[in-house]
């Protein structure tokens, strides 16, 4: 047998040897969680992936650890309330009812007040966006142009609450909260939730005393205030972290 054929002859075990030591190094080194579609040069089936962590708020590619740390997040078992990060809440009032309102209330794509350039490739960038709702924004309206990624504009989801009047009472905004479309926001471990099933009425309660305290009725102006009093970039936006400081006990 020559040298040649000797030295094959290790290579090969070795290299199957080395494969999941590389897999399992690629799954554990990840430094950062990316959100499916906060990039516009990703894939399609990136931005249909679900994530089960809260993502990251960064225009750059994901790196390999990325990737690896995506997979691993997906992995985690689902059902119950593991990974739902809430304070002490008040006695009757659950997580999942918390889940029902920011999921109501939260967005998809996050408008940039300003276009925001890459250090790397000079893109710039207009929005961010998220495969699943992620921010409750402060502002009813914006639209912003990029050369880059051209105008993105977007109306509020909580808007809505006011299209009819700009003044609601106690009554209405319960009728018009509850009648939102819900979709399973990210920030939140996945909790069994139907989405036709309305947040609890203790939970509707809890938040309208928190936007307007006693009183009887309550202004779109004086919920755009609430809201950005409550944010913490700023008056920008609200994250799910923020959202359920407002139910702390």
């Amino acid at each position: 047998m020559t040298q040649r054929h000797q030295h094959s002859r290790y290579l090969w075990p070795a290299i199957l040897l080395c494969l999941p030591l590389l897999l399992l190094l690629l799954l554990c080194t990840s430094a950062h969680i990316y959100e499916p579609g906060a990039h516009p040069l990703l894939s399609p089936a990136w931005a249909r992936l679900q994530t089960r962590s809260r993502g990251a708020l960064f225009p750059t590619p994901p790196r390999f650890g990325s990737y690896g740390k995506l997979f691993a997040d997906a992995a985690r078992p689902q059902g119950g309330l593991h990974g739902v990060s809430c304070r002490a809440l008040p006695a009757g009032l659950e997580a999942a009812d918390l889940i029902k309102i920011f999921g109501r209330l939260g967005d998809k794509e996050y408008v940039l007040e300003n276009v925001e350039k890459t250090v790397a490739s000079g893109y710039g960038f207009a929005s961010y966006t998220s495969a699943r709702p992620k921010w409750i924004v402060c502002y009813d309206k914006r639209s912003v142009t990029s050369e880059d990624c051209g105008e993105r504009t977007q109306t509020a989801k909580w808007k809505s609450l006011f299209a009819d009047n700009e003044i609601l009472t106690k009554e209405e905004f319960s009728e018009k909260l509850t009648g939102l479309r819900f979709a399973f926001p990210l920030g939140p471990g996945f909790v069994d939730i139907r989405p036709n099933d309305p947040p609890s009425s203790m939970a509707v309660e809890s938040f309208w005393n928190a936007i307007a305290g006693d009183s009887s009725e309550i202004q779109k102006d004086q919920f755009q205030d609430t809201l950005k009093s409550w944010s913490a970039d700023g008056g920008e936006t609200i994250l799910w972290e923020q959202f359920t400081d407002i139910f702390e006990e």
